[in-house]
């Protein structure tokens, strides 16, 4: 019961999330899902295809975690809700209270997530025109609407360190993944970009809206995920 309430609430988020303009800009006719399911594989963890490597990767490093953040963490509170966050995948949070291996191991994670398990047209087209899409996202740095800093996708990710502060450390995972994948001379075309434009007042609501859900979903999953 629990995972059929994930998938459908993992739907929902795809389709809030999703911005339709961005798509547009870089080329990607797949329905206006393109970025919702890139953003839905690279955002919260659980019930994803990495959950289980990622959970086994932090408990096997940190055996005492929450013990561990106690120490770090100003108060209780802080440290439950980074043991909740560091659990969904949220790389701001790993960043923080782990090491610099552990947020390598999550874009890896996650990036090999995406290209194993999404659809293999929306991988492809990504591969194929990986350094146009990831320089776009450099480019189109915005506001956020919690991050403390500008992220990339016009502020829109879910895991908004990844494509924020973290973007340098993403983009590597990235350029690895596709330098081991299995058919890169099968890849497609690069496609033609357009012109960028700002996203409007309500396409920013939307967005806003479906990150809110999201971020609410991470917590609620959390508490059953990474427990003992």
């Amino acid at each position: 019961m629990m995972k059929q309430i994930l998938n459908e609430w993992k739907q929902f988020v795809i389709k809030e999330v999703n911005q339709p303009f961005i798509d547009e800009q870089l080329g990607a006719d797949f329905d206006n899902k393109w970025f919702g399911t890139f953003d839905d594989y690279l955002g919260v963890i659980q019930g994803m295809p990495g959950d289980t490597e990622w959970k086994e990767w932090i408990e096997s490093r940190y055996p005492s975690l929450q013990a561990d953040l106690l120490k770090k963490a100003k108060t209780e509170k802080q440290a439950q809700t980074a043991y909740r966050k560091i659990f969904g995948g949220f790389s701001h949070y790993v960043d923080k209270m782990l090491d610099d291996e552990d947020v390598d191991k999550l874009y890896d994670i996650k990036v090999k997530s995406y290209i194993e398990n999404a659809p293999k047209d929306q991988v492809e087209f990504f591969l194929a025109n990986m350094e146009r899409i990831l320089e776009y996202a450099g480019q189109s740095m915005a506001e956020h609407n919690i991050a403390p800093t500008l992220v990339g996708f016009h502020g829109r990710p879910t895991d908004w360190f990844m494509f924020g502060d973290g973007f340098e450390k993403a983009k590597q995972a990235f350029t690895s993944a596709k330098a081991n994948y299995g058919d890169l001379e099968g890849l497609p075309s690069e496609t033609e970009p357009v012109e960028p434009e700002e996203p409007t007042p309500e396409q920013t609501a939307s967005h806003e809206r479906g990150e809110k859900r999201a971020s609410d979903m991470a917590d609620f999953f959390s508490r059953f995920y990474g427990d003992k």
